[in-house]
């Protein structure tokens, strides 16, 4: 399954992706869900979200808070008010501090309210993504607010690649716990 290309396939492949990734916590008990991840970071990979991320909870957290800026830069440019995607003082340099407050921010956020914190901004996500068109979607430069890439790589970032990171987070986590 490649990078979509149209809205058809962003939206099969956010909803599958969405629902693979809950689809790896089948069988789990709450105890694990909520459990410290216990697994090794990928000797190939060393991103920060390795040792950032101590559970599940943190995942759905990150998702979560993406879906927000997500939701906030469409809605404030579509409604003709200026907005970048990263929130001052962060850029794409330091956006991993970005992330890190965000973890920070939500260390007292329950394992259940972040499931649904999730599920509620995965559904708000899609809304918008829907009321989109093609055009809008996957025309570079239809928007001049959404730089030199199109509306629609903004959304596979914050969706579809997003969820396959979690699915690969919580497939180790499941193989850990489960073992």
């Amino acid at each position: 399954m490649g990078r979509p290309k149209t809205k058809e396939a962003l939206i099969e492949q956010a909803y599958q992706q969405f629902n693979q990734m809950f689809d790896m916590l089948e069988g789990l008990s709450s105890e694990d869900k909520m459990a410290a991840f216990s697994f090794d970071k990928p000797k190939s990979d060393q991103a920060a979200h390795w040792t950032r991320d101590k559970n599940i909870r943190d995942v759905f957290i990150h998702l979560h808070e993406w879906h927000q800026l997500l939701i906030n830069w469409l809605i404030t440019n579509l409604n003709n008010q200026s907005s970048t995607f990263l929130p001052p003082p962060y850029n794409w340099r330091t956006y991993g501090d970005m992330n890190r407050m965000f973890w920070e921010k939500h260390q007292r956020t329950s394992y259940d309210d972040a499931e649904q914190m999730v599920k509620d901004s995965h559904m708000e996500v899609m809304s918008i993504i829907i009321n989109l068109d093609e055009k809008e979607l996957f025309e570079k430069g239809y928007y001049d607010w959404s730089g030199k890439t199109s509306v629609g790589s903004y959304c596979i970032s914050t969706t579809c690649s997003h969820y396959k990171w979690a699915k690969n987070k919580m497939k180790r986590h499941r193989k850990q716990v489960l073992s």
